[in-house]
C-alpha cells in the first residue's frame, strides 16, 4: 500500500514522490522503528482514502522506561472529508494498544484536527509555548552567510529527569533520529561536573530573517545558576558570529524549569504555540512530562 499512501500525502502537500518516498522510508522502515511503528488506513473500494500512524517514542521517569508512542502523519483524502473516517482511524489504535502493550500516547495535532482527538478522549491540558530572543535587527545578516562554530556532534548522556518524563535518548534512538534530520548542531557549556548540551538548527524565515531555534536541552544535573550561564554562553557565540537575528526555544508549558532562566536572558514569549495531546493507559499520569521542540518527529 505504501506506493498510494505516498501519493496521497504528495497530492496533498505538492511533493515530489520521490522525495517523499525517500522520507517515508527513512520514518517507517529503519531497523529501529520497522517491527514497532503502527501504520493504519482507511480504504474504500480497494482505494485508500486516509492513513494514521503512531511512531515508537521511548520515554523515561526516572529508571523506569516506558513503551510511548507518538502520533503522526494524519490524512483523509479531500473527498472524503467531513465523514467521520479521521474518527475511525482513530478507533482502530483500541484494538492495538493491548497488544502492543502501550503505555501512553502523545501528540502535537494542528489546530484542524485537535478537535477530534479530543472527542476520542485525548487529553489537551497544556501545549508548547514559543519563546524568542532578539540578538540582531541587521537584514544583511543572511546574506553574509556567516557559519556559526557549533558542533555536527551529540554528547552520549541523556536529560537527567529527576521525576520528570523525558524521552529516552538511547543511542539507537539517537541514531535513527539523525538518519532523519541531519541539520542539528551542537552547543556543550561545562562547569565543574556539570555538563549542558544544547541541540539547535537554523531556519531562514521570509528569505531573510535568520532564525536559530534551540530544539532541546540536555544536562547531567539540574543546577539553575549553571543553566542560566550556559544559556548567555550560548548567546554570546551566537552574537560574536553575527549570522543570527533570532533565537527561539518551545518548552511545554506545564513544567518551570526555564522560567527565570529565560527571563535572565531576556527570552520573551510568544502567542505561538505547538499543541499537545495524549492518552495514557495503565494510570500514568503525565502532568510531569518536559516536552522541548526537538522532541517532536518532525524537528
Amino acid at each position: 500500500m505504501k506506493k498510494d499512501i505516498i501519493k496521497l500525502f504528495s497530492e496533498e502537500y505538492n511533493l515530489n514522490f520521490d522525495y517523499y518516498n525517500n522520507k517515508f522510508e527513512k520514518l517507517y522502515e529503519d531497523e529501529f522503528q520497522r517491527d514497532k511503528c503502527i501504520r493504519v488506513v482507511a480504504i474504500i473500494d480497494d482505494k485508500i482514502i486516509g492513513f494514521q500512524s503512531y511512531f515508537y517514542w521511548p520515554y523515561k521517569c526516572n529508571s523506569k522506561n516506558y513503551n510511548s508512542y507518538q502520533s503522526g502523519n494524519s490524512i483523509v483524502s479531500k473527498k472524503f472529508r467531513g465523514k467521520g473516517i479521521f474518527g475511525l482511524l482513530l478507533n482502530k489504535i483500541e484494538e492495538i494498544i493491548i497488544k502492543k502493550d502501550i503505555d501512553f500516547l502523545i501528540g502535537f495535532p494542528v489546530r484542524e484536527s485537535i478537535g477530534s482527538f479530543k472527542r476520542k478522549n485525548w487529553t489537551n491540558s497544556f501545549n508548547l509555548k514559543w519563546y524568542a530572543r532578539l540578538i540582531s535587527l541587521n537584514p544583511t545578516i543572511f546574506i553574509k552567510k556567516k557559519k556559526i562554530s557549533l558542533n555536527n556532534t551529540k554528547s552520549c548522556f541523556n536529560l537527567k529527569n529527576n521525576g520528570l518524563f523525558t524521552i529516552n535518548n538511547t543511542p539507537s534512538f539517537e541514531l535513527y533520529r539523525s538518519l532523519l534530520s541531519n541539520e542539528s548542531k551542537y552547543h556543550v557549556f561545562k562547569e565543574k561536573e556539570i555538563i549542558v548540551e544544547f541541540c539547535c538548527k537554523l531556519s531562514i524565515r521570509n528569505k531573510i530573517i535568520s532564525e536559530l531555534i534551540i530544539g532541546n536541552i540536555q544536562f547531567n544535573k539540574f543546577d539553575e545558576e549553571i543553566l542560566k550561564r550556559a544559556f548567555n554562553d550560548l548567546i554570546k557565540k551566537i552574537k560574536a558570529s553575527k549570522s543570527i537575528n533570532i533565537i527561539s526555544f518551545a518548552i511545554s508549558e506545564n513544567n518551570k524549569l526555564f522560567n527565570s532562566i529565560l527571563r535572565i536572558n531576556k527570552f520573551k514569549l510568544l502567542k505561538k504555540k505547538i499543541f499537545f495531546i495524549y492518552k495514557s493507559y495503565k494510570n500514568i499520569d503525565l502532568k510531569d512530562i518536559l516536552i522541548f521542540r526537538a522532541d517532536i518527529d518532525t524537528w
